[in-house]
């Protein structure tokens, strides 16, 4: 008698039910988490993507802004803070 290939709905069920019990929610949640990770890493050094997973995504200005000192031309002079007793 040959062994199918496949296997049905209610054998699928009773795997994932065992696998479940032994294991956890929580345990299952953080493989998931791995495996999605290492796919999507996979994807990114076939695609020959350089940038790093976990790096934050910073916004880099266009120009560069100089600050400004009082004595320059154009600047505009700070108002003294109206709550300070010395003014």
């Amino acid at each position: 008698m040959p062994i199918p290939m496949f296997i049905g709905v209610w054998e699928a069920v009773i795997i994932l039910l065992v696998v479940l019990v032994l294991f956890g929610g929580s345990r299952l949640a953080g493989l998931g988490k791995g495996v999605g990770r290492s796919i999507r890493e996979f994807k990114d050094e076939v695609t020959g993507d350089t940038k790093p997973v976990d790096a934050p995504q910073t916004h880099q200005p266009q120009g560069t802004a100089q600050p400004t000192r009082p004595d320059q031309p154009g600047a505009t002079p700070v108002d003294e803070d109206p709550r300070d007793p010395q003014v």
